[in-house]
């Protein structure tokens, strides 16, 4: 059937496929490698149970409150890489009735942000400004979305690049686990 399909998607000006594939699933992967998919980037799902666990102090002064209007160019800034196809900018502004974000600040300066859906508290995207990692924004950021969401549910990171090893452990830190890793696998047309 893809393949039946392959002519209409470049006639529609389609150029690339992007999937994502649990990496314990073995058949799936088989078959996307035969249709020429090729696997880039692992990533995880890490999820939290429990409160969230930190000794880390928040620093004088911040706040955290609702933004309604992203600052993207801003927030990029803080990236040390870039999201998964669903946590990208544009899946975000084609879903924002579904997300919530909140911004850390200092002295009206906006030093953090977190994207997350309102109900079930799964992060789309966090980012700290450097000069302020390590100093209790990203956790006043994570407590305050946990505050906010419907009791019941785990938080989760969906889809977390795997080379981004300090927010990993970031993450960790705060009682996250990893529940599962799934590869990003492409396909040009």
């Amino acid at each position: 059937m893809f393949e039946f399909m392959l002519p209409r998607f470049r006639a529609d000006g389609i150029e690339r496929f992007l999937l994502e594939v649990v990496t314990t699933n073995t058949a799936a992967i088989g078959l996307y490698e035969k249709l020429g998919f090729v696997t880039g980037r692992t990533l995880a799902l890490l999820q939290c149970d429990t409160t969230i666990t930190s000794s880390a102090s928040i620093p004088p002064g911040l706040e955290v409150r609702d933004i309604v209007e992203p600052d993207w160019e801003l927030f990029m800034t803080f990236w040390d890489g870039q999201p998964s196809w669903q946590n990208s900018i544009a899946a975000l502004n084609r879903n924002w009735k579904m997300k919530r974000l909140l911004g850390a600040w200092i002295e009206n300066r906006c030093v953090g942000y977190i994207v997350f859906s309102g109900t079930f508290g799964r992060v789309s995207q966090m980012g700290v400004d450097k000069e302020f990692r390590g100093q209790g924004v990203g956790t006043a950021l994570a407590n305050a979305m946990q505050a906010s969401i419907d009791q019941g549910f785990s938080l989760q990171v969906i889809n977390i690049d795997r080379s981004l090893t300090d927010a990993i452990e970031f993450f960790k830190k705060l009682g996250f686990y990893e529940r599962l890793t799934q590869y990003e696998m492409t396909l040009s047309l």
